[in-house]
């Protein structure tokens, strides 16, 4: 009777982390599914694809984690990055922008929204100035995701 009892709770268990398994498989495909379709996987939780030597890399969240992951988009010199965080639900979705000036090294990080306008003035001043690099960036994204 006893040993009876610890099967079963063991296999309860078992049920319950199986469960939680196949859940989280489920929301990262459902979630990524739009992304991952136009790039080639590299591993199980990556993608990588090279075009035109533009980069766009996918990042799945890791085993059982539900926000590690992201989509990148960065140029050739990888001194700009389009990023998105996806979102279950599509306004739940983050986008940010990355921009490196070469000969300062200075780093700016920002979110932006869906139409890559910058949440601040300050941002939108940054984006301005690099706005070809932004301008050229965002086309090469279009090709390959839709965000």
């Amino acid at each position: 009777m006893k040993n009876a009892k610890i099967i079963k709770i063991i296999i309860g268990i078992m049920i319950i982390f199986l469960a939680y398994n196949i859940f989280w498989m489920a929301y990262v495909h459902i979630k990524y599914s739009r992304y991952t379709s136009q790039v080639e996987r590299m591993d199980l939780f990556h993608y990588l694809e090279f075009d035109d030597d533009y980069g766009f890399m996918i990042t799945l969240p890791a085993y059982l984690q539900y926000d590690s992951g992201n989509v990148s988009v960065s140029n050739p010199e990888g001194t700009v990055t389009f990023e998105i965080w996806p979102g279950f639900w599509g306004d739940e979705t983050e986008y940010g922008l990355r921009i490196e000036d070469e000969t300062t090294g200075e780093v700016y990080a920002m979110y932006i929204d869906a139409d890559w306008n910058g949440l601040t003035a300050y941002d939108n001043e940054i984006i301005e100035k690099y706005q070809d690099e932004v301008n050229l960036l965002k086309a090469k994204a279009a090709e390959k995701i839709e965000w």
